[in-house]
C-alpha cells in the first residue's frame, strides 16, 4: 500500500507487476486502501490507481 500511495514509476512497476504475477488481487488491495493512514483525497486517488493498473495490464493480456 505504501508504494502505491508514493506512486513513483519504480513502484507503479513493482504493484503491476505483483499484480500480473497474482501476488496481489485487486479487490482486496482496493479494500485495503480503507486502512491507510491518508486522507480520502488520497484513499481516493490510490482506488484509482489500482484500477488503472488493472486494466492497462488486461489491455496486455493479462488476468489482474
Amino acid at each position: 500500500m505504501a508504494k502505491t500511495a508514493a506512486n513513483r514509476e519504480k513502484d507503479r512497476e513493482f504493484n503491476m507487476a505483483l499484480m500480473r504475477h497474482g501476488l496481489v488481487s485487486v479487490q482486496p488491495a482496493i479494500e485495503m486502501v480503507a486502512l491507510m493512514p491518508v486522507d480520502d483525497l488520497q484513499k481516493r486517488a490510490m482506488r484509482a490507481r489500482i484500477r488503472r493498473w488493472a486494466r492497462i495490464l488486461e489491455d496486455r493480456g493479462f488476468q489482474a
